[in-house]
This record gives C-alpha cells, sequence and structure tokens, in this order.
C-alpha cells in the first residue's frame, strides 16, 4: 500500500507543480493577501504554513532575479 500512495504522491506534486506555474500570477495574490490579513490565531497556523509551503513551490517557478523571489523568501523565513 505504501508503494501505491508513493506513486499517487508523486503524481499529486508534478500536477500540482505544473497548476502552479500556469497560474502564478492569479494565485500569488491571493496567497499574499491571505497572509496580510489571516488571523493571528493557532486555529490558522496550519492554512498558514500551508500557503507559505505552497508560495515556495511558486517562487520555484520565477526567475531568479524576480524581486517577488525575494520577498516569498521573507514570508517563509518570518513564519519559521
Amino acid at each position: 500500500m505504501s508503494g501505491i500512495f508513493h506513486c499517487f504522491h508523486l503524481h499529486f506534486v508534478v500536477v500540482l507543480s505544473f497548476v502552479l506555474q500556469a497560474n502564478i500570477a492569479l494565485l500569488l495574490p491571493v496567497f499574499e493577501q491571505f497572509l496580510d490579513m489571516a488571523p493571528d490565531t493557532s486555529a490558522h497556523d496550519t492554512v498558514r504554513q500551508s500557503v507559505i509551503i505552497l508560495m515556495g513551490c511558486l517562487a520555484r517557478h520565477l526567475d531568479k532575479d524576480d524581486p517577488k523571489v525575494v520577498k516569498l523568501f521573507i514570508y517563509r523565513y518570518i513564519s519559521l
């Protein structure tokens, strides 16, 4: 069963990466707005962490000289 789960997980990651790459311009502002406006409660910790992980996935598809990369890095660093 773990082999099936691992295979499913790998396919999910590939599909998610493709979707993120194709929709950077749409998703990044949504994620940024959520992080700026989300309540600072423990109930939202998991959601914030997930959004930061997704933003990191988005950053992989940006040009290394894009100023948004620095902003995404700062979001991730602050969240630690």
